[in-house]
């Protein structure tokens, strides 16, 4: 069809710029305050065309130009069937929910991830370990880094300083020490 043709002929910023015109549109109709996620995701999806592949650059790009509740929004209504997660997307959207404080959201996303049967790496949880510290959410910080040991997913620099910040902003010092140790053993 002609949208499929547009998603693929013009950059994605121009594609997302023209579905927030589409989301817009919808938070403005009929539907107003009762639109779901589903009706934004099928309106995005009308407007780019169901051909065009969800990569975790494009993922990337709809963040910077649109802003995390647009990236959540395409990915919960594409998921009806037409979308599957993958580690790189599912990352990739966990980062970007980091950069916008939406920890809850990250852990969501993480939730998903094991509903689908998508292994999460080290990246993943990095990635949801730094949106729950910028959150100051320090329990979940530490219940992540717990889960990647269940997991053997291996806990890196990145992650245990995450994790630490996450508890020196919560002020659970105790557990920030108990961190560093088992850093040091790793």
């Amino acid at each position: 069809s002609n949208n499929t043709h547009i998603a693929r002929l013009v950059p994605f910023s121009t594609a997302a710029s023209m579905c927030l015109n589409v989301r817009n549109a919808l938070e403005s109709s009929h539907l107003g305050e009762d639109a779901t996620s589903n009706d934004l995701g099928v309106g995005l999806e009308s407007c780019v065309g169901e051909n065009i592949r969800v990569t975790a650059p494009l993922i990337r790009e709809l963040g910077q130009t649109q802003g995390c509740d647009a990236v959540l929004a395409l990915l919960r209504g594409w998921k009806a069937g037409k979308l599957h997660m993958d580690v790189y997307i599912a990352s990739a959207t966990i980062s970007l929910c980091g950069k916008s404080s939406a920890w809850m959201q990250a852990l969501q996303l993480i939730r998903e991830m094991s509903e689908e049967s998508v292994d999460g790496n080290t990246i993943t949880f990095s990635a949801a370990i730094s949106a729950c510290e910028k959150g100051g959410a320090w329990g979940p910080a530490l219940q992540l880094l717990r889960d990647m040991t269940e997991l053997r997913i291996e806990r890196n620099v990145l992650t245990y300083n995450a994790a630490i910040s996450a508890c020196e902003k919560g002020r659970a010092w105790e557990s920030a020490v108990q961190l560093l140790r088992e850093m040091a053993e790793d």
